[in-house]
């Protein structure tokens, strides 16, 4: 979130919720960063196999 702060209520839930070490800030970042271009590949092969089972059933 560049140019964005939490809300301060969420901030302070988040604190007593967990806390990480740098190094574990780094590497959470890093997944949510290959998540992000992931994450839309996954779902359109989702779709299409779903698509393609439908097709199948219906010609079946």
């Amino acid at each position: 979130m560049v140019g964005r702060s939490l809300d301060p209520e969420f901030q302070t839930c988040l604190s007593h919720t967990f806390s990480l070490e740098p190094e574990g800030v780094t590497q959470v970042s890093a997944y949510l960063k290959a998540s992000a271009h992931l994450l839309p590949a996954l779902f359109e092969l989702s779709e299409k196999a779903g698509i393609a089972l439908a097709t199948e059933k219906l010609l079946a």
